[in-house]
């Protein structure tokens, strides 16, 4: 089992080839996808907002509106204390 510290709240824990987000203040599990763990473990290295926002620019498809994207995905970051 591995363990990762996003903020003082937020781990994520892989175990058994799963991976799961728990927010230790509210008890809220997330099981992830390895899309999702690759880019938390991304946000736990950089937690610089510009290098989240380029990532996430880059990772969009065509049929997907990067701006709603980003605007959310860092609206989420922020609000835990993230990015």
């Amino acid at each position: 089992m591995k363990n990762y510290l996003l903020s003082p709240r937020v781990e994520i824990i892989e175990d058994s080839g799963s991976s799961y987000v728990i927010h230790h203040n509210t008890g809220f599990v997330l099981e992830l996808s390895s899309e999702l763990l690759e880019f938390l473990k991304f946000i736990q290295e950089q937690r610089n907002r510009k290098e989240v926002i380029t990532f996430i620019t880059e990772q969009s498809s065509n049929e997907e509106d990067p701006k709603k994207i980003l605007e959310y995905i860092t609206q989420l970051l922020e609000s835990y204390s993230l990015i």
